[in-house]
C-alpha cells in the first residue's frame, strides 16, 4: 500500500505543473508494478455485482470489467454502481482505475440506453457527420454511465450479404466506410471514450462465412479492406483495435504478427493496443487448431484478453517462465495500456465520478430520440416507385400486416431503450384509425426443451442422463463441489448447490451425447441466461453467450442428421446461486428457413383487409447476426407467399424490407409498386418511417451496398476487377437488382455540366469535378452525387469503378445548385510488382458522376502523370 500511496503522489507531481522530476510518469508506474500487476492490465473479468468488481479490481489483478451492474441497470443506478467501483479503487490505494467495456456500435449497450439505427442504416445516410454527432452523443451517455471503452465501430467491409454481420458494417466500398469511421471515432473519443476499430482486417470468409478462412491477396488487403482501418489509425487516432476471430491466409489474426506489428504499429503508426475478441483463445487453439495463444497473442501484439481470464492467465505465467514470452514483450503491451489510460482519465478518479442525474438525463433524452429519427429518415432507401404509389396520403386507408409491422426491431448489439416505436405506432400516430393492422400473419416458431429422451451419458445412448459438474470458480478450475447425473439442459443451480457452497460464482461442466430425432437437418439451439456460456456439439460452438447480449435468447445453429449421436459439452458460467439456465431447440425445413410461418385464418384476414384498403403495406424480414450467416437469400418462411396473395388482390402493395442486409427479391418485386430498404431502424423506427412515407420528408437514403438478383452472383460489389470476357450466367445476367449508392426521391434530378479544373493529375495535385445539379420535379427533395472513376492503361487490373467523393444536395422545386467534388491524386495509389509497392503509373483516368454507381450521368477522361 505504501508503495502505491508513493507512487500516486509522484504521479501527481509529474502532472502538477511546468516542473517535471522525469519525463514519463506511465514508465515510472511502469517500473514501479510487479509482474502479476502488470499481468492484471492484461485480464478482464465479467463480473455479476458491484462487490465482485470491487474485489477483482482492487488487488490490481485485473484492469478491466465486463461489469453487469453498469450493462444492467438504468443509468442513475449505473452511474451509482460505476462510482463506487471506482470509489473502492481509489480508496485501496490504486493508482489507475479499471476499464469499463461496452459492447454497443450504434447506441449504448445498456439497459434504459439510447439506440439509434444499425451500421449498414448508417451507412445509407451517406451522411458521416450525422454519425459523428451521434457518436458524440453516444460518448457523453457512455462515458455518464461510468464507461470508458467501446467496442466500435466495426469497420469490416459488408462485401457479401450472406454474412450475417452485415448489419454491423457500415457498407461494402472502402473510401465510404473510411469516412463514417473517422468520423465516429473522432466524436466517440471526443467524449473520453475509448474506440476500437474491429474486427481487422475483414470479416469476409469463404463461402459468406463468418469466421471462415479469408483467403485474400495482399493486395486486396491494402487497397480494399485495410483503409477503413488505416483511416481511423492515422486520421482519427484509433486508441484501441479488435482483431478478426478467423485466419487471414493461414494465421489467426488474433496472432498474425504480421497483421498487429508490422503494418497496424510499423506502417500505420498504431500507438493504442489491441484486444482480443471475446474466446478468441478458444477459437484459435480448439477452432484453427494453432496452439499456444498465449504466446502467439502477445508476441504478436494482443495486449488485452476479453472478457475474462484464459490464455492470459495461467498459461501465460507458464509461457513466462519456460521463456516463449519475455518481460520486457509483457511491458511493451502494458506500456500501451497504462498510457491509453492515463490519455482517458483513468489516473485521475475525480475525473471518473459521474452525476447519476446527469446520466438519467442523457439516455434516451429528447435530444437523443430526435437524433435517431432523424438519422433514420435519412438512412431509409426507396427502391421502388411504381404509379408514384408514394408518398402516401394521410387520408388514405392502410392495410397495415407483416412480422415486422409491430415489433421494435434494433438489431445486433443494441442498448435497451425503455420504448422503442415500432412502423405500427408511427404510422397511427399520423395516420390514427386510417391504419387498419391485421395481427402478424407469419409468427417465429416458439423454441420447445430438448426432450430428456433425447440426452445420454454413452455415445451408443443407451443411459439417459447428462453428467454435471459443479465447480468454486467461474473458470471450472480445481476438484468439482459436486458431480452429478442431471435429465436434462434446464438447470436450476438453487437445488443443486451444497450448503457450504458460497454466493457464486461458480463454473458448471455439462458432457454428455445428444441424438438427433428429426428427418430435417437444421435446427436452431436456443439459449437463455443471465451469465457467460460456451455450447458444442460435435466439436462445433453452436451458443457463444459471451459474444452475445445478456436476458435474451441468444441462439446458433447446427446441421445434424436423424439417428445420429453427437457429443455435447457445455461450460456455463452462473454469477450467483440463484442463476437458472435452458437450453432449447427449434427445428427447420429441410431447405431453408421456417422461423416464418403463416398461419391460414390470418393470411385470409390480411389478403381480406388488403381489399378493403386504399393500399397494403407488409413488413418483412429476415433471420441475422452474429453466427447467423445465410446460404438462401430468400425471405425466409412464407413471407413470399404473403406478398404475392396480397399482390393478387390489385390492390397497390408497398413492401418496407426491416433488415441489416439484402435479400433475393426476383420472384415478387416487380408485383409490388413500393419497395423500402427500412433497415433496423434505432428507437424511434416507427416515426422515422411514418415521417418518408407519407412524404413529411423525402426519401434521401441511398445503398451502401450492392443487393443482388441471386445467391450465386455472391459476392458482387460495385467495385469489383472487370471481368476478361463477361459477366453474365446462364440463368441470370451479371448486374445487381439495385446498385451501390442507388436510391430513389419523391422528386426528380437532373446532372448537368460536368467542368474539371484540370486534365491533367500531377503530384500534389486534386482534382475537382463539378456538376449542376438541377431539381426537375414538384417537391423538395434531396440527391446524392457521386463521384467515380476508372483507371484504364494501367500495369495492373484495376476495378470497374472506385468511389471518390460524394456530397449531399438539398433543393425546392425547379433550384439548381452546382456541386464540386474532390479528389486528391494520392488517392489513386494502388499496390503493383513482386514485390508489391505502392504506385501510381501514368495512365487515362476516366472521371464519371451520376447518382449510384449503376446510373452514371457526366463523365470524361484526363491524363495522370509522373510516379
Amino acid at each position: 500500500m505504501i508503495r502505491w500511496l508513493n507512487l500516486l503522489w509522484l504521479i501527481a507531481l509529474l502532472g502538477a505543473g511546468p516542473v517535471r522530476a522525469a519525463a514519463d510518469p506511465v514508465r515510472d508506474l511502469l517500473e514501479e508494478m510487479t509482474l502479476q500487476e502488470k499481468l492484471g492490465q492484461m485480464r478482464c473479468a465479467w463480473v455479476q455485482t458491484t462487490d465482485e468488481a470491487i474485489s477483482q479490481a482492487v488487488d490490481g489483478k485485473i484492469g478491466t470489467l465486463v461489469a453487469m451492474p453498469v450493462q444492467k441497470q438504468m443509468p442513475y443506478e449505473a452511474t451509482q454502481a460505476a462510482n463506487e467501483i471506482y470509489r473502492a479503487v481509489r480508496d485501496a490505494g490504486m493508482p489507475v482505475a479499471p476499464m469499463l467495456i461496452s459492447g454497443a456500435y450504434h447506441g449504448v449497450q445498456a439497459k434504459g440506453g439510447s439506440s439509434y439505427p444499425c451500421g449498414i442504416a448508417l451507412g445509407a445516410t451517406w451522411n458521416p457527420e450525422a454519425i459523428g454527432t451521434m457518436a458524440r452523443m453516444m460518448g457523453r451517455e457512455a462515458r455518464l454511465r461510468g464507461y470508458t471503452f467501446m467496442i466500435a465501430p466495426r469497420l469490416y467491409l459488408a462485401r457479401d450479404p450472406r454474412i450475417g454481420r452485415v448489419e454491423e458494417s457500415f457498407g461494402e466500398d472502402p473510401w465510404l466506410v473510411s469516412r463514417f469511421g473517422v468520423e465516429f471515432v473522432r466524436a466517440l473519443q471526443s467524449q473520453g471514450v475509448m474506440a476500437t476499430p474491429c474486427l481487422y482486417p475483414t470479416e469476409n470468409g469463404e463461402g459468406g462465412r463468418l469466421c471462415a478462412a479469408v483467403e485474400i491477396s495482399e493486395r486486396m488487403l491494402r487497397e480494399y479492406y485495410f483503409p477503413p482501418y488505416e483511416a481511423a489509425v492515422r486520421e482519427a487516432g484509433a486508441t484501441s483495435l479488435m482483431p478478426t476471430y478467423g485466419a487471414v491466409n493461414g494465421p489467426p489474426a488474433h496472432g498474425d504478427a504480421w497483421l498487429l506489428h508490422d503494418v497496424l504499429r510499423g506502417e500505420w503508426g498504431f500507438e493504442g493496443f489491441v484486444v482480443c475478441d471475446y474466446n478468441a483463445h478458444y477459437s484459435f487453439a480448439q477452432r484453427l487448431g494453432v496452439p499456444d495463444p498465449e504466446v502467439h497473442m502477445p508476441n504478436a501484439g494482443v495486449n488485452l484478453e476479453l472478457p475474462w481470464v484464459a490464455a492470459y492467465g495461467k498459461r501465460l505465467e507458464d509461457a513466462l517462465a519456460a521463456g516463449r514470452v519475455t518481460e520486457e514483450r509483457i511491458d511493451e503491451l502494458v506500456y500501451d495500456i497504462l498510457r491509453a489510460k492515463r490519455r482517458y482519465g483513468l489516473m485521475d478518479f475525480d475525473s471518473l465520478i459521474q452525476d447519476p442525474e446527469e446520466s438519467r438525463a442523457a439516455a434516451e433524452s429528447d435530444e437523443a430520440r430526435r437524433l435517431a429519427r432523424e438519422l433514420q429518415r435519412r438512412a431509409i432507401v426507396l427502391l421502388r416507385n411504381e404509379h408514384d404509389v408514394l408518398p402516401l396520403n394521410p387520408d388514405a386507408t392502410v392495410a397495415l400486416m407483416g412480422p415486422t409491422a409491430d415489433r421494435g426491431d434494433l438489431g445486433s448489439y443494441s442498448g435497451w431503450p425503455t420504448h422503442v416505436v415500432s412502423i405500427r405506432e408511427g404510422m397511427e400516430a399520423v395516420a390514427g384509425d386510417r391504419v387498419r393492422f391485421v395481427p402478424h400473419a407469419v409468427t417465429p416458431p416458439r423454441p420447445r426443451p430438448i426432450e430428456p429422451d433425447r440426452l445420454y451419458r454413452d455415445s451408443e445412448a443407451d443411459t439417459q442422463g447428462l453428467r454435471l459438474r459443479l465447480y468454486p470458480t467461474p473458470a471450472c478450475e480445481g476438484d468439482p463441489l459436486l458431480t452429478k447425473h442431471v435429465r436434462d439442459l434446464r438447470i436450476d443451480l438453487v437445488p443443486l448447490l451444497p450448503a457450504d457452497a458460497g454466493k457464486g460464482p461458480f463454473g458448471v461442466r455439462v458432457d454428455g451425447y445428444l441424438k438427433y430425432p428429426q428427418v430435417i437437418t437444421a435446427c436452431d439451439i436456443t439459449a437463455r441466461t443471465d451469465d457467460a456460456l460456451r455450447l458444442e456439439i460435435a466439436g462445433q460452438t453452436v451458443v457463444d453467450a459471451a459474444a452475445g447480449a445478456r436476458k435474451r435468447d441468444f441462439q446458433g445453429n447446427m446441421k445434424m442428421e436423424q439417428g445420429n449421436v453427437y457429443p455435447l459439452e457445455l461450460e456455463w458460467r452462473p454469477g450467483t446461486a440463484t442463476a437458472k439456465l435452458s437450453i432449447d431447440w427449434i427445428f427447420r425445413e429441410e431447405a431453408g428457413e421456417a422461423r416464418f410461418l403463416v398461419d391460414e385464418s390470418e393470411l385470409a384476414q390480411c389478403v381480406a383487409a388488403a381489399r378493403e384498403a386504399d393500399v397494403a403495406l407488409i413488413c418483412v424480414g429476415i433471420t441475422e447476426g452474429e453466427a447467423k450467416d445465410r446460404a438462401d437469400l430468400r425471405l425466409p418462411g412464407d413471407q413470399e407467399r404473403l406478398i404475392r396473395e396480397v399482390a393478387a388482390t390489385g390492390v397497390p402493395v408497398i413492401v418496407t424490407l426491416g433488415a441489416g442486409s439484402a435479400v433475393e427479391m426476383l420472384d415478387w418485386v416487380y408485383e409490388v409498386d413500393g419497395l423500402f430498404a427500412s433497415w433496423y431502424g434505432g428507437m424511434e423506427a416507427g416515426h422515422a418511417f411514418a415521417d418518408v412515407v407519407y412524404g413529411q420528408v423525402d426519401a434521401s437514403g441511398r445503398l451502401p451496398i450492392s443487393f443482388v438478383k441471386k445467391v450465386g452472383q455472391c459476392p458482387l460489389p460495385y467495385n469489383r476487377y472487370p471481368s476478361a470476357r463477361h459477366d453474365n450466367y446462364v440463368d441470370v445476367d451479371g448486374d445487381p437488382l439495385f446498385p451501390f449508392g442507388f436510391g430513389l426521391s419523391y422528386t426528380t434530378f437532373e446532372c448537368r455540366g460536368l467542368e474539371l479544373n484540370t486534365d491533367e493529375l500531377g503530384p500534389g495535385d486534386t482534382l475537382k469535378a463539378s456538376v449542376e445539379v438541377v431539381n426537375t420535379g414538384d417537391r423538395r427533395g434531396v440527391q446524392t452525387v457521386q463521384l467515380y472513376t476508372r483507371s484504364w492503361g494501367t500495369s495492373v487490373s484495376r476495378p470497374r469503378l472506385e468511389l471518390r467523393d460524394f456530397a449531399q444536395v438539398e433543393l425546392d422545386p425547379g433550384a439548381s445548385r452546382r456541386v464540386t467534388l474532390t479528389m486528391p491524386r494520392e488517392r489513386l495509389r494502388y499496390y503493383a510488382g513482386r514485390p508489391l509497392k505502392p504506385v501510381i503509373e501514368p495512365h487515362e483516368l476516366r472521371v464519371k458522376v451520376g447518382f449510384s454507381s449503376g446510373d452514371i450521368l457526366r463523365e470524361t477522361k484526363i491524363r495522370v502523370v509522373g510516379r
